[in-house]
């Protein structure tokens, strides 16, 4: 009597939670598995591995009835964030869906070279490609994690069944759209299969990677400096800033000489920079760190002047008319102004960052601001994280000393300490 009691009330139990949650009484059409069909090491830094892996994906229809699918080959996926557990590295990433335009589906049936359609047992192959991203150690941190031993590490990715339709306002049929475009879709094609939507998580994929490369020297290039004044506040109904005068060296601590591309040979004619971050604590790291800070990065220009740069800097030896050569325990000085702004109220669009109230209240401060030394117009081929210009002109040059490319271009100061000013 007990046994049957404790299985009624199971029973009981399944029915709730089957009519609470829809989803658990029924699981998704589509199945989806993958696997690596190649693996390239697309950069090795001092401070960052980076493979991309060339995935193919099957949607496979595990149901018992046809499904439609919106066709795309490749997928895109932007990043996949790796996490440690048990000294194993899973990555996770989601499809980036290109939306589809309404006038392209606008058909009574499903039209094939937009969309498939996947009877019982059938499967639609495609593929993408992941950027896979070990960060090394940083110094005095050797025991963090890096790779795998196993020499193994797991992908899963969440793929979207339907991606975003959108209407063309060009069309002539503009104003006939109906408000829920995928459900309007979903029956007309009813006839044909099942709209499907939502996402869906792959099957883990395991991904076999190669030894590790041992990592580059790094140039133990050091961005220091001094606030060396603080202009008068500025304020708006929004926010208060001030601008900061900053001087500022690149100190060359390593045994090696460093090239270092002159700002005055670039368009801007001065580094760019990029971003500043304001903190309260200096031995505190990580991004968390701030209590407020921006960035601001330029877009990408293929303009001819930046590729005479590239060809007048694509010599045997380095030009020392387009970079300034700083060697072993020597400095170059440089002079940057900061703009530091202080929003007034929180919002939903910086909900962590300290306001103007709490930041009067401090007696001292700290700064933190990167600078980018070797800008993505450089690189015709690569881009900001794949410096394959540079990189060939720091191969070149070894024997000489090294050419700075930042991390991703970029170089982050120290923290320098400075008080705004109490007359305000």
């Amino acid at each position: 009597m007990r046994e049957r009691f404790h299985l009624l009330a199971l029973v009981s139990l399944i029915a709730i939670l089957l009519i609470a949650c829809p989803s658990l009484a029924q699981a998704p059409p589509i199945a989806i598995r993958g696997k690596v069909t190649s693996l390239e090491m697309e950069s090795n830094e001092s401070w960052r591995l980076k493979y991309n892996a060339k995935v193919e994906l099957q949607f496979i229809n595990v149901s018992d009835h046809r499904v439609i699918l919106a066709k795309r080959d490749p997928l895109y996926v932007e990043n996949a964030y790796g996490s440690w557990e048990n000294g194993e590295i899973t990555f996770s990433g989601s499809e980036t869906p290109m939306p589809v335009m309404y006038s392209d589906i606008n058909q009574d049936l499903p039209p094939a070279d937009k969309v498939v359609v996947l009877a019982p047992g059938d499967l639609y192959t495609t593929h993408t490609t992941v950027a896979l991203e070990f960060d090394r150690p940083e110094p005095g941190t050797p025991d963090r994690e890096f790779y795998p031993k196993s020499r193994h590490a797991k992908l899963e990715l969440s793929m979207i069944f339907w991606p975003q339709i959108t209407a063309s306002r060009s069309e002539a049929d503009a104003d006939d759209f109906p408000d829920d475009l995928v459900d309007a879709f979903r029956a007309r094609w009813a006839a044909a299969g099942e709209l499907v939507t939502g996402e869906v998580d792959t099957e883990p994929i395991d991904v076999k990677l190669p030894p590790a490369p041992p990592a580059p020297t790094a140039s133990k290039l050091v961005l220091r400096g001094v606030v060396a004044s603080i202009g008068p506040k500025q304020e708006t109904n929004y926010d208060v800033s001030f601008k900061a005068e900053l001087e500022l060296e690149f100190v060359n601590a390593g045994a090696k000489p460093v090239f270092i591309l002159k700002p005055e040979a670039t368009r801007a004619e001065e580094f760019w920079l990029g971003f500043a971050g304001v903190m309260a604590d200096p031995t505190v790291t990580g991004r968390e760190r701030f209590l407020t800070d921006w960035a601001a990065w330029p877009s990408i220009s293929r303009s001819p002047e930046w590729e005479q740069l590239r060809k007048s800097l694509d010599t045997r030896e380095p030009a020392e008319e387009l970079l300034w050569v700083i060697p072993p325990g020597r400095s170059h000085s440089y002079h940057a102004s900061a703009l530091l702004r202080f929003i007034k109220k929180r919002d939903s669009l910086y909900p962590k960052r300290a306001i103007w109230s709490e930041i009067a209240e401090l007696r001292q401060m700290w700064m933190v601001i990167s600078l980018q030394v070797w800008p993505n117009n450089m690189e015709a081929e690569g881009g900001p994280g794949n410096p394959v210009f540079g990189r060939k002109l720091r191969a070149r040059w070894a024997s000489l000393g090294t050419l700075e490319l930042g991390e991703d271009g970029i170089i982050e100061s120290e923290p320098m300490q400075f008080a705004l000013p109490t007359t305000q």
